[in-house]
């Protein structure tokens, strides 16, 4: 019975650890972020159009990519399907999916640190740290695709090492697979694999020392295997890649790449170079995180403050002391992490969130090397930072369900909800004819049909009107209803047509977001 449970013990372990990461991603999901987003509504929109229809909103029936403004992967949106068969579309279930990553990618991220570390207690310290990640929890919480290839790729580090200890050539076709399996989960992995299996590939050539053929053709069946689906998708749909690539910008390199390449190499490299550093910069990384709220809370970095002790700790650690192949490989893989991303000129935490697990790897080395240390000091400031990261955490979370989503108000497009609901509510109550809607509120109808899905109102799908600059208020039918903001150039023109302001919508900061006139 004790042999079982020593036998077992892992993966209870594992579970364990996703269970409290689950709570932790999921607490108060239905209030932070503050707003659903555009982006958000979208993919709740197409699950559930595909649910329902069995096609997406471009009407092709279970596509592998999935068009938005741009193609999308497909995992995103289908773990919101299967979420949909059980639950009701709502804001927290849109989201729910992503948390569950999040709680993957930290029970995963413990069985790395086991295999590496030995030590059950290191390895679940790893398992926490990403936890603890703010970048890592921001965009589990978001409805998007940001961290939908996480586990593919914690699981192809997984492969990697068990094939370095046992060099077992299914583990390496599995951990290529993986790697490959990204793309299905977010578009930047289409980047970001190509590095990584130039990495396995050094890996096995330089570090491992192999000249026999069978592991890289094992390496390459694992790849092909997973980018076989892909590779059908494009003989139908070549549009994916070209579309992709241009809503990227990569055509025109983003501001800088194309158009500097062709100017100078000298020139390319400083771009790329200055943007690698950019990754790297202790105030994305430490303090401030994104510039955009949509992405940070700008109170807080991509990790929180301790890690700039345990990062450089650890990576000195396993420089000098534990230089073994699996140490190396994942911090040569932190350091090569964004390499891939640099194909935008944007730097954005979401493009190089791998980082992530491999960062919570090497800081949990940084710890046990603090604690072996002969120094009580050094073992104390070990404790002392750890325990300051559970409560820096606890502060950037209660700013984070708290005066984060003030801040982040008009950054996730402003209190739409409550303004089609106040519209809605006016229109049933009074029979209005016909509901307009300004068409310079942002991809409004996609906020619309979600109200539309979240209430159970399939009604109201087809009485949204636009209206624009040049309407005639005249031609509205007396009682209609009009949702505009107040401060924009058709508020103006609301007020000068003799409509009555009947109700005006703030967001949770005061801020006046929407205004409903009535004629």
């Amino acid at each position: 019975m004790i042999s079982a449970m020593g036998r077992y013990r892992p993966i209870l372990t594992a579970v364990l650890l996703g269970l409290v990461a689950l709570v932790v991603g999921g607490r108060d999901l239905d209030r932070a972020p503050v707003y659903l987003y555009h982006d958000e509504a979208i993919y709740a929109l197409n699950a559930h159009a595909i649910l329902t229809t069995g096609r997406d909103l471009m009407g092709l029936r279970l596509p592998l990519f999935l068009h938005t403004f741009a193609w999308v992967p497909p995992i995103a949106i289908y773990a919101r399907v299967l979420t949909f068969v059980f639950l009701p579309v709502t804001e927290f279930t849109t989201r729910f999916p992503g948390v569950v990553f999040f709680a993957v990618d930290v029970s995963l991220t413990y069985l790395v640190g086991r295999r590496l570390f030995k030590r059950e207690g290191w390895a679940i310290l790893a398992g926490v740290f990403l936890m603890l990640t703010p970048a890592h929890l921001i965009h589990a919480r978001l409805a998007t695709d940001h961290i939908c290839h996480m586990p593919f790729f914690i699981a192809f580090v997984w492969l990697i090492v068990d094939y370095i200890e046992r060099r077992r050539l299914l583990s390496l076709g599995a951990a290529t697979t993986c790697l490959g399996l990204g793309i299905y989960g977010y578009n930047g992995a289409m980047t970001q694999t190509p590095v990584f299996l130039a990495l396995t590939g050094a890996l096995l050539f330089f570090a491992l020392r192999i000249r026999t053929l069978r592991p890289y053709v094992a390496a390459g069946a694992g790849m092909a295997l997973a980018m076989l689906p892909f590779a059908l998708w494009l003989l139908v749909h070549p549009e994916t890649l070209t579309d992709q690539l241009r809503s990227y910008d990569v055509s025109s390199t983003g501001q800088a790449a194309a158009r500097s390449a062709a100017e100078s190499l000298y020139t390319a490299l400083t771009v790329r170079l200055d943007a690698y550093y950019n990754f790297f910069d202790p105030s994305l990384l430490f303090f401030n995180g994104d510039q955009s709220l949509l992405d940070s809370t700008r109170e807080v970095g991509v990790f929180l403050l301790p890690i700039v002790v345990f990062l450089p700790a650890g990576a000195y650690y396993i420089l000098t002391h534990r230089r073994t192949i699996p140490d190396l490989f994942v911090l040569i893989g932190f350091l090569v992490a964004p390499l891939g991303a640099l194909i935008v000129g944007e730097v954005k935490a979401s493009r190089a969130l791998v980082m992530a697990p491999l960062a919570a790897l090497v800081c949990a080395r940084g710890v046990a090397a603090l604690m072996s240390a002969r120094s009580l000091v050094w073992r104390g400031a070990a404790v002392v930072l750890v325990a300051a990261m559970g409560l820096q955490f606890q502060t950037f979370y209660a700013d984070y369900v708290g005066q984060y989503r003030e801040r982040s108000s008009q950054a996730f497009e402003d209190n739409r909800d409550a303004a089609i609901a106040s519209l809605v509510a006016r229109a049933d109550a009074t029979r209005a004819p016909a509901l307009y809607v300004s068409n310079d509120i942002l991809l409004v109808n996609y906020s619309w049909q979600f109200y539309a899905l979240k209430h159970r109102r399939p009604d109201l799908k087809t009485r949204m009107r636009y209206f624009d600059g040049q309407f005639d208020f005249g031609t509205a039918a007396a009682g209609s209803l009009f949702l505009s903001r107040p401060d924009s150039g058709r508020a103006g023109a609301l007020d000068a047509s003799g409509l009555t302001r009947v109700a005006t919508i703030d967001n949770i900061d005061g801020h006046p977001a929407f205004a409903v006139y009535e004629k």
